[in-house]
């Protein structure tokens, strides 16, 4: 096994083991808040349910703007859905939707969990002890990654469809990535021993012998010696174009093989580009019909339009990246084509003479 598939069965080996990592870590990773662990009503169903705070932890000393997703939230001006830290009302708090709530969280001047409960007109509530830290979260690199992880698995429903096809793209990108790179080896496109055996076989004037071996083999080099042999009885010259263009024609095969990885860096920026742009027009039509916090609905909406133009780039980047990697590896396999392409339309010339002084 070569290096280059050594390096993709390697990533394939790494992400199988990451997924493992990260599904024995959620199974042990301790409660962060997320989940509601008491409900005041019988009537569970119809009440407030909790479901995330984003963010969910804030600097000390200093107040911090979440948003609360849930559901059956009520937005009446009159009598909206109540938010309650460690027992105390809060102010500033804007129930958008019956699924969303934007809240101003007051500073604290000491690290450590509070509760968040949230208590609708009819006093049904649901509390959430340990559900916004100020300061860091404490524990391991691989549990606050996860709750990263965690976090961008909630903001990856609000950029809606555009999201899904980015998803998809960038699926279809890695695996195409993994193809090229099991496909551009050395010892697949220029063989070794193939140049000797031919430039021996057609030194000796066997000609027949040599196209059978360049039939039998199948690769690019052994296609581009194939030409010359088939023109072995015209010029030199003549020889030599045949090969250049079919050394021509193979490279532009193996551009164009990459070139899915280059169209992919450039097509999900502009997708995520165009999802942002779309979810800022709905925003702005929704806020001509707002009453009330006109400025935290228009962020909020803002930036949530704004998670498919990150979503795009975090895609396009690696995609653009890996293509760029994969050019290079085309250009020197190319380089080294070409250097025994040369050497093999040489010896074809001097066969193909030498089988014609013999003739006459």
């Amino acid at each position: 096994m070569n290096r280059s598939a050594a390096i993709a069965c390697t990533l394939a080996l790494s992400i199988v083991l990451l997924a493992g990592a990260a599904t024995a870590v959620a199974e042990q990773a301790p409660d962060t808040g997320d989940e509601p662990v008491q409900q005041s009503s019988d009537a569970a169903g119809s009440g407030p349910v909790f479901d995330a705070v984003e963010p969910h932890w804030g600097e000390i000393g200093r107040p911090v703007h979440v948003v609360i997703r849930g559901a059956n939230f009520v937005a009446d001006i009159d009598a909206p859905t109540l938010v309650l830290l460690d027992g105390v009302e809060l102010p500033e708090v804007t129930v958008v939707s019956d699924s969303e709530i934007l809240a101003t969280l007051p500073q604290q001047p000491m690290p450590g969990w509070t509760a968040l409960e949230i208590r609708n007109p009819d006093n049904q509530s649901v509390t959430v002890p340990r559900a916004f830290h100020y300061g860091p979260v404490p524990g391991s690199f691989l549990q606050g990654m996860l709750l990263q992880f965690r976090s961008f698995s909630k903001r990856f429903f609000l950029g809606g469809t555009t999201m899904w096809i980015i998803l998809v793209l960038s699926i279809l990108g890695l695996a195409w990535f993994l193809h090229c790179l099991a496909y551009l080896r050395t010892s697949a496109l220029l063989p070794d021993g193939l140049s000797n055996q031919v430039v021996a076989l057609v030194s000796r004037g066997d000609f027949g012998e040599a196209q059978k071996a360049c039939e039998r083999n199948k690769s690019p080099l052994s296609r581009v010696a194939l030409a010359g042999i088939r023109r072995s009885g015209e010029s030199p010259q003549r020889i030599a174009e045949a090969m250049e263009a079919t050394g021509s024609r193979e490279s532009a095969h193996l551009y164009q093989k990459i070139s899915y990885l280059s169209n992919i860096g450039v097509i999900t920026p502009m997708l995520g580009l165009f999802g942002t742009v779309l979810g800022m027009i709905i925003v702005f039509d929704q806020l001509a019909n707002e009453q009330g916090a006109h400025q935290i609905v228009l962020a909020a909406g803002i930036s949530k339009a704004l998670y498919t133009t990150a979503f795009g780039l975090v895609v396009g980047i690696p995609a653009m990246c890996a293509y760029y990697y994969l050019k290079g590896k085309v250009v020197r396999l190319i380089t080294d084509m070409e250097e025994e392409g040369e050497e093999l339309a040489r010896a074809v010339a001097a066969g193909a003479e030498k089988r014609s002084a013999a003739r006459n």
